[in-house]
């Protein structure tokens, strides 16, 4: 697996209160393993095994004062496991940074999850849905949630909860420094995919300069970032995140590469900077 544990955090709101924390992060390849907590798995443009330091700012060109950086991510993968499951960051939660939930979900409402119904956490931060549920076939469902951090904290939990005990869910935690108000934020979400189905991709229009973000669900397999994108977490279910800087107010296009029948869906946010 590539990459490593570094701070973030979350928990899945499930029918028990059994919760696990590793140390370590998750070997891909150990398919016992019902619930993975860790690090994102952070490929290259060559598929090479050197993670890129995602701690290091994102240069935004049309930004003063540094612009938009990443601070940290994590995920959370589950396709048997009903209980709670819980990564506490070794990094701490920055006051004013925004946080980003990306959570991909079987939403059926007999057997599945039926819909996010809310996210909170340990530091009273307030989450609201910033782009709607889109289900598409073996993709499964996938919305994307959002919070800014009102305080700063060694050690946070944050619990996403859903209509229903629950198996399948996956959630991406991705926390960004430098975001300015909420009122330079755009959204977009798009679908496709499967046997001669279009290739992954979506037009963002930003209003703002700042940080363009993205994360997926897939039916088999996402294989890397779009061109000019920078993968920025792998998961367990083969999904990943991806950012990439925003000069300038405009259209941005979102893309990533996929198995060729893959069935997709991808959404996006542009985050203005300060």
């Amino acid at each position: 697996m590539r990459g490593w544990l570094w701070g973030s955090w979350l928990v899945l709101h499930g029918s028990t209160g059994c919760f696990v924390a590793l140390d370590a992060p998750p070997s891909k390849s150990d398919a016992s393993a019902d619930v993975q907590d860790g690090s994102p798995d952070v490929r290259d443009a060559d598929a090479s095994d050197a993670p890129r330091d995602v701690i290091e700012a994102s240069l935004n060109s049309g930004c003063d004062g540094g612009g938009v950086s990443l601070a940290q991510s994590t995920y959370t993968s589950t396709r048997t496991d009903l209980s709670n499951s819980v990564v506490t960051p070794p990094l701490p939660l920055s006051a004013g940074d925004y946080v980003l939930v990306g959570v991909n979900y079987d939403g059926a409402p007999d057997g599945g999850c039926g819909r996010v119904q809310m996210i909170t956490d340990s530091l009273s931060d307030t989450y609201a849905r910033l782009i709607a549920p889109d289900t598409h076939g073996a993709a499964l469902t996938l919305e994307t949630w959002g919070a800014r951090a009102i305080a700063s904290g060694p050690s946070n939990q944050a619990t996403v909860v859903f209509a229903q005990a629950c198996t399948s869910k996956n959630v991406k935690v991705v926390e960004y420094s430098g975001v300015g108000p909420s009122s330079s934020f755009t959204t977009a979400s798009g679908h496709g995919g499967g046997d001669g189905g279009r290739a992954p991709s979506l037009t963002l229009t930003t209003i703002a300069p700042g940080l363009a973000f993205a994360h997926t669900a897939d039916s088999r397999k996402a294989t890397g970032a779009g061109a000019g994108w920078s993968e920025i977490l792998y998961d367990l279910w083969d999904t990943l995140a991806e950012d990439r800087d925003v000069g300038s107010a405009g259209k941005v296009n979102v893309t990533y590469e996929a198995e060729s029948d893959d069935v997709w869906v991808i959404q996006a946010v542009g985050l203005g900077c300060r």
